[in-house]
């Protein structure tokens, strides 16, 4: 059984078979002339040498190195050091609004945060006990 199906490209008619699946949305002719036009297109061709030329030029421009990039995005809160030493032997914190507690055994060199509640996207930080 055919079906008549129109070109949305030249607006003519056109007869296939029914098939399953999406119908197509333009005739053979046209569909052979985009074919075409797209194979004539020039493609411009940059010789090898020159193109790892132009990459290793960028990398030593870019020389920037994962910590770097770390730092930037989590800079150290300015008390730091202060943090580390009151902290080295252990510390205890407390979030007063829930009732969440935690024991630390190492040296923080920032203030802990979590969750708060647990299921929410609120951050909060704790709060020092001893």
């Amino acid at each position: 059984m055919k079906e008549t199906l129109t070109c949305s490209i030249c607006k003519k008619n056109w007869k296939r078979e029914t098939a399953r699946g999406r119908k197509p949305i333009a005739c053979p002719s046209c569909l052979k002339k985009q074919i075409t036009e797209r194979s004539k297109k020039t493609i411009k061709i940059v010789p090898v040498e020159q193109k790892i030329e132009e990459d290793t030029e960028e990398k030593e421009k870019l020389n920037i190195s994962k910590s770097q990039v770390f730092r930037d995005y989590y800079p150290k809160p300015n008390n730091y050091e202060e943090l580390i030493q009151s902290t080295k032997n252990g510390s205890q914190w407390h979030c007063s609004k829930c009732n969440k507690e935690l024991k630390c055994g190492v040296a923080l060199s920032a203030i802990p945060v979590h969750t708060c509640p647990p299921n929410s996207g609120k951050i909060r930080e704790y709060e020092r006990v001893d």
